[in-house]
């Protein structure tokens, strides 16, 4: 009479070739686990470990059909998988790409910026900013005018004066606070079908904003000509009708600190203006 093999005995190591496998295999599922979970739409690591788990239970209970057909399927199922999340997953993919500016810029461009969207505010004229922190844009946007020079007032005004200059568009600021271009544009392919019903209401610019704010640690500064105040979009988050003053602080802020995660800047935002009001 044969005896049932116990549990216990699948976890015995033999031989230091079964340690080398064990780190291998582990590092390749934790490592793969880590960059599907930087998907906050969907829950791709929720899936990887259900599929694992109807592995592990069908092997100890025996269940030999079940088990020989998921490894079957094994190939297909991760296809259709990544297929299925290719936008998203590639969205992912290119914020892991951070950026590491040359040298720390300087906080006088912000100034500069907030005070040249209020001067084209005052022309009737709509600025929006698109600011980088540490991922990389580039691969997320269309941008139809190329710039790629240093910040200064002066350009600011030469692009917001221009004919070519587009207001619903936006002007896209890197983390070497240099302007890349203007007249920019994201790249969309499936952002409605994130959104809720709430967010559907607010204007097309903000829900673009909103949504690939949650995917990357992109600022997004808007100044409203009929009521000269900003708007500020970042972690999934926005404040509207800030004055100039709390518009440069909450920049700062944001960009000075090492988070990045949706809600971090609301908190850092509340923080700030609170102790501003407070001194004043």
């Amino acid at each position: 009479m044969m005896h049932e093999i116990p549990f216990w005995w699948y976890l015995l190591i033999a031989r230091w070739q079964d340690i080398i496998e064990i780190i291998i295999l582990s590092s390749g599922i934790y490592y793969f686990s880590l960059w599907l979970s930087y998907d906050k739409q969907k829950p791709l690591a929720l899936s990887l470990y259900g599929y694992c788990f109807a592995l592990i239970a069908t092997q100890l209970m025996n269940l030999s059909t079940i088990y020989l057909l998921l490894v079957i399927l094994c190939p297909l199922v991760f296809s259709v998988f990544i297929l299925l999340h290719q936008e998203t997953i590639q969205k992912n993919f290119i914020g892991l790409h951070a950026i590491q500016p040359v040298q720390k810029p300087t906080n006088d461009w912000i100034e500069l910026a907030v005070r040249a969207a209020l001067t084209a505010a005052g022309d009737n004229k709509t600025v929006c900013y698109l600011i980088e922190k540490k991922d990389d844009l580039s691969m997320l946007v269309n941008t139809s005018q190329l710039v790629d020079a240093p910040l200064s007032l002066s350009l600011l005004k030469l692009i917001t004066t221009s004919n070519l200059y587009q207001q619903d568009k936006m002007i896209w600021i890197n983390s070497h606070t240099k302007i890349k271009g203007y007249n920019t544009d994201w790249i969309k392919n499936s952002v409605d079908t994130w959104l809720t019903k709430d967010l559907q209401m607010q204007d097309q610019w903000v829900q673009d904003a909103l949504f690939f704010s949650t995917k990357t640690d992109v600022l997004l500064v808007k100044c409203i000509p009929t009521t000269r105040t900003y708007t500020i979009i970042a972690g999934g988050k926005h404040k509207e009708h800030l004055s100039a003053q709390n518009t440069c602080i909450a920049i700062k802020q944001y960009l000075s600190s090492s988070h990045s995660l949706p809600g971090d800047f609301h908190a850092q935002f509340t923080k700030t203006t609170s102790s501003q009001k407070t001194l004043s």
